[in-house]
């Protein structure tokens, strides 16, 4: 073999390895991969009534955070995030409202969510309850979403996500028929189940 050839498979076998090595490093940040959270910063309540035994009314505005904690990879959300509103008592969850946002991006997401609708009986007996005995209410939030993580070369598959944003813990009158706007007592981590 000619010292030229030689020189030649030397070059190849170099370029051979680092793009090995580049694609292998790269595999393996993209399995050092972790899930973005997303955070209740802010929530404020308006408007809740009950009338009559059964027919609820409220508007939820809810600032919702969203970090991305990966050095490495970026994430790539679905045009839309689903979200359900939800009253939590002994009976199990109860949807209230299911909203979809679009289009979405960033880091902060504000939701303007109304409930009008008439639930079950023992729902708004536990609302008026709460309320009256402890001056607060109590609601969740479901985020639903889709995403994908990119890195230089590699694109994942999308993985579909549920958040549980749970108790969203509003101080709110005694008074039933007072209607001021009740706050969010403290921001609340979401867990992804």
């Amino acid at each position: 073999m000619s010292s030229r050839s030689q020189f030649f498979a030397g070059v190849i076998i170099l370029i051979a390895a680092f793009i090995g090595s580049l694609f292998l490093s790269l595999f393996i940040i993209s399995l050092d991969r972790e899930f973005p959270s997303f955070r209740v910063e802010s929530a404020s309540l308006n408007q809740l009534t009950i009338n009559g035994t059964e027919k609820m009314s409220a508007s939820l505005n809810i600032t919702l955070s969203v970090s991305d904690p990966n050095q490495y990879l970026s994430v790539s959300y679905q045009e839309t995030l689903n979200a359900d509103v939800f009253y939590r008592d002994e009976y199990g969850d109860v949807t209230l409202k299911t909203s979809t946002i679009q289009p979405f991006n960033g880091s902060m997401i504000e939701l303007k969510l109304k409930v009008d609708s008439y639930e079950p009986l023992h729902l708004a007996e536990s609302i008026v309850r709460r309320r009256r005995e402890h001056g607060r209410v109590a609601f969740g939030l479901k985020v639903f979403t889709s995403i994908g993580f990119k890195s230089y070369i590699f694109v994942s598959n999308r993985k579909h996500l549920k958040y549980v944003c749970y108790p969203l813990s509003f101080g709110i009158s005694k008074n039933v028929y007072n209607s001021t706007p009740a706050a969010l007592l403290q921001g609340v981590t979401c867990t992804n189940t």
